[in-house]
C-alpha cells in the first residue's frame, strides 16, 4: 500500500522534471537562434514610400535569415520603400512604443505590429495590453500611417509545447485574439489574423516545413506565409506602391 502511494506520488513529479529538462533544452537553442538574428531594413536612394516594423521575435525574423523575415521580403518585393524595423525578441505589447518612438521622421506610410506572441505567456491583464496598443496605434495614426496588426500564427500549438501548456496557452492566445479583432474594428486598423481553425492551420498541418529549428519560430517558409496574408488579407501593396 505505502510503495503504491509512493509510486503515485513520485510519477507526477518526474514528469515535471522530465518536461522542465525538456524546455530548458529548448530554451536555450532557441536563445541561439535569437542571438544569431538581426532586423531587415532597407533605405533606397530614391525611397517613396516608409515602413516602420515594431514588435517581437516574429518581426524581427527569429527562426530564418534577415531577408526571408516579413521586413524582408518588404524590402525585396518594394524596392522604392525604405523599411525601418526597430523590434526586439521578446517584446510585449508594452514596449512597442519605446520602439516607435525610436522613429525619427514625422511621417510614415505604414506601421506593421507585429506583437502579443510575449503576452499569451503572461500574466497580466488583457485590457492592459489594449490600452497598451491603443497609445501606439494613436502614435502610428499621428504620423499619417495606415496600420497594420499582425500577431502572428497560433503558436501555443507549436511542437516546442507540450501537454498541458498548449491547452492552457491557446484559451489565453484565444482571449487576446479576440481583443485584437475588436481593437482593429474599433481603430481602423488592417487585422492580419493567422489564427485559423486546427484542420486548415498550415502551421499544423505541416509543421516541419513552417516552423523553424527549435519548434516554436517561423522558418522562411513561415514567414513566406506570414507576407502572403500580408498581401491577400491586408492589402499592403495598395499603400506602399509606387
Amino acid at each position: 500500500m505505502l510503495i503504491a502511494l509512493a509510486l503515485l506520488l513520485t510519477l507526477p513529479l518526474l514528469f515535471i522534471a522530465s518536461q522542465a529538462v525538456m524546455y530548458l533544452r529548448r530554451i536555450r537553442f532557441s536563445e541561439s537562434l535569437v542571438a544569431r538574428s538581426v532586423c531587415a531594413q532597407s533605405v533606397p536612394e530614391d525611397a517613396r514610400r516608409t515602413l516602420v516594423v515594431v514588435g517581437d521575435s516574429l518581426a524581427v525574423g527569429v527562426g530564418a535569415r534577415a531577408e526571408e523575415s516579413v521586413a524582408g521580403r518588404v524590402a525585396a518585393a518594394f524596392p522604392h520603400v525604405r523599411v525601418f524595423n526597430y523590434s526586439k525578441a521578446g517584446a510585449r505589447a508594452r514596449d512597442v512604443a519605446a520602439q516607435l518612438a525610436r522613429y525619427p521622421d514625422g511621417k510614415a506610410d505604414v506601421v506593421l505590429l507585429q506583437v502579443c506572441a510575449n503576452d499569451v505567456c503572461g500574466l497580466h491583464r488583457i485590457d492592459t495590453i489594449e490600452a497598451q496598443l491603443r497609445g501606439v496605434i494613436g502614435t502610428a495614426h499621428g504620423l499619417g500611417a495606415r496600420v497594420f496588426l499582425m500577431p502572428g500564427n497560433n503558436f501555443c500549438l507549436a511542437p516546442f509545447f507540450m501537454w498541458p501548456a498548449q491547452p492552457l496557452l491557446t484559451y489565453r492566445a484565444i482571449r487576446i485574439r479576440s481583443m485584437l479583432s475588436r481593437l482593429a474594428e474599433q481603430t481602423g486598423v488592417e487585422f492580419v489574423d493567422l489564427i485559423y481553425d486546427r484542420h486548415e492551420d498550415p502551421f499544423l498541418r505541416e509543421p516541419q516545413r513552417y516552423f523553424s529549428e527549435d519548434l516554436i519560430h517561423p522558418s522562411a517558409e513561415g514567414y513566406a506565409h506570414y507576407f502572403s496574408q500580408l498581401l491577400a488579407k491586408g492589402k499592403l501593396d495598395r499603400y506602399l506602391s509606387a
